[in-house]
């Protein structure tokens, strides 16, 4: 190899100066912008997307993730777009220490079921938020919610101010349900839900509680916050009002309007209705002072159930709640909805157990029964003066279940706990089937067995991922429980007519008959299949 010449270096040399330079204003150009916190509030984020029931629509919400989103509606067979603004919707998280669930998350935006008419909530722009919080002390007034109303065929919006919440039925697409916020709607005088107020015009989730803090008297009724529901035919436009109404729900077919009233004065014109929404007639299920909560239609909607205080409220005692069952439709010659009865109620359960005005309440899918909720009397309270110059100490074990601080992170959860109970119709017979060792269950769709599970005892050995749960079958009849596994680490799964549960454990999935118990392997049969060798299985155990 011959060796290079002192001027062909020098021309080398030269040459990567010359490119190095070249380059350098280009390097200085391309240089990109630090990405900061205003820069990531702009960025736009696709959420609660849905289908209209017939496919030819799509709906979203496109939002910042600090700012005002909007709701895009797009056809799926055309380039046909629509958009709309929908306010405040990207809110940043300001509590301190707070999870996920503290986050804003607006509602999507539902269809009718014919896909005529897309509805969602719109909310305030956030320029009225901030001079909300800026002139509070000037009184100024909350930014309320408004309904928007789009009707798919020409993108047309109809707005309609101050509105707290909306329902369509499943099926049907003729009525649209929305209840006004309780300041615009007219005051509560004693019509109530009677049949004039019916002529002219679901579920709570949480916890049990003393009704009304233990009020008498039907006192109680009056903290709920009542306010005007509107009825509006979406194929004429014509409206119905109803006042002082707490909570309401639509039948699947569209055929009856279940609401609950309250807020009013004295509690006379509080209760439980329904109306048919053919003819406009409308029927007191119960009514009377007290409050009535948790109102839920079977799926046929031929049954009607809700817990409500009025036994005791009636009598003037301190507020204990029942819970209640209508037959609207189906029995022997029937022609109306029967009055309310009274089939559940604190003294049938032991332990110190009472009816809980704020769990859950609904049927099984076949309406065989109704599933409710049961609390535990909340402990005294201790007076604040008397800790005064006392030492106060939380006290916990290494080796308990949950850490410290979860503990306390979780104790209004675990103090306002509820356990589930359930009340067979045929058999006329409520049972508690939850307790502390249960805490989770779930019933079959037809009410006659529940899957129970406990992770609690392995809550340390899933800090180092080798929990598990006890699972059990749970008579829904008899309350008998039946021991599946322990510290099973797969889910068990309950088939759809509530006959078989299957799940996978011991190198085999496996699948067990509720009523006898028998449990039969299922994989045992293919032999060519190992599912505990296989290079990537999920479901295989270590």
């Amino acid at each position: 190899m011959r060796p290079l010449r002192v001027t062909t270096l020098l021309r080398i040399a030269l040459l990567v100066v010359g490119v190095a330079f070249s380059r350098a204003p280009l390097h200085a150009q391309s240089a990109k912008k630090p990405i900061t916190q205003d820069v990531y509030d702009l960025w736009k984020t696709i959420g609660g997307s849905t289908l209209s029931p017939d496919g030819n629509w799509l709906a979203f919400q496109h939002s910042p993730v600090v700012g005002d989103g909007e709701e895009v509606l797009r056809s799926t067979k055309a380039t046909t777009e629509y958009r709309f603004a929908r306010g405040f919707t990207g809110r940043p998280q300001m509590v301190p220490n707070a999870d996920s669930t503290a986050q804003f998350n607006s509602p999507a935006a539902q269809f009718s079921a014919d896909s005529k008419v897309l509805a969602f909530v719109t909310f305030a722009p956030r320029a009225e938020y901030g001079a909300a919080r800026g002139g509070m002390a000037r009184g100024t007034v909350t930014p309320r919610n408004s309904l928007t109303l789009i009707s798919t065929s020409d993108g047309k919006a109809t707005v309609i101010p101050r509105v707290r919440s909306f329902k369509f039925a499943k099926e049907g697409g003729r009525f649209i349900a929305y209840l006004m916020e309780a300041d615009s709607a007219a005051p509560g005088t004693g019509g109530g839900g009677g049949a004039a107020a019916g002529a002219a015009g679901g579920a709570a989730g949480g916890r049990g509680g003393r009704g009304g803090a233990g009020a008498a008297g039907g006192t109680a009724a009056a903290t709920e916050p009542a306010s005007t529901l509107i009825l509006r035919d979406l194929s004429t436009g014509t409206d119905a009002k109803i006042e002082s109404v707490t909570a309401y729900v639509f039948d699947e077919a569209e055929k009856i309007l279940a609401y609950t009233t309250g807020g009013t004065t004295d509690g006379a014109n509080n209760g439980a209705f329904v109306r048919e929404l053919a003819s406009g007639k409308t029927t007191a299920l119960l009514q009377g002072k007290g409050s009535y909560k948790s109102l839920v239609l079977a799926k046929k909607g031929n049954q009607a159930a809700f817990v409500s205080d009025h036994a005791t409220a009636a009598a003037g005692g301190k507020s204990a709640f029942s819970l209640y069952h209508s037959v609207l439709a189906g029995g022997k010659g029937q022609t109306a909805p029967t009055a309310a009865t009274e089939i559940s109620m604190n003294a049938q359960f032991d332990g110190g157990y009472f009816i809980a005005d704020r769990g859950r309440v609904d049927f099984t899918r076949d309406g065989g029964a109704v599933i409710f909720a049961l609390a535990k009397p909340l402990p005294e309270a201790v007076p604040t003066d008397s800790l005064i110059d006392k030492s106060v100490y939380d006290l916990w074990h290494y080796q308990d279940a949950v850490v410290n601080p979860v503990q306390k992170l979780q104790t209004a959860r675990d103090r306002n706990r509820t356990y589930t109970a359930v009340y067979q119709i045929a058999l006329r017979k409520s049972l508690r089937l939850g307790d502390d060792s249960i805490p989770t269950l779930t019933l079959t769709d037809n009410g006659k067995f529940a899957l129970a599970n406990n992770a609690l005892a392995y809550s340390i050995d899933a800090g180092w991922g080798e929990g598990g749960s006890d699972v059990y079958i749970v008579d829904a009849t008899t309350g008998a429980r039946s021991l599946v596994g322990r510290k099973m680490r797969n889910p068990v799964a309950l088939s759809v007519g509530g006959k078989f549960a299957t799940y996978y454990g011991e190198g085999s999935w496996k699948s067990r008959n509720l009523a006898t118990g028998k449990t039969l392997d299922i994989s045992s049969a293919s032999q060519a299949v190992f599912f505990d060798d296989e290079a990537i299985d999920d479901s295989a155990e270590p």
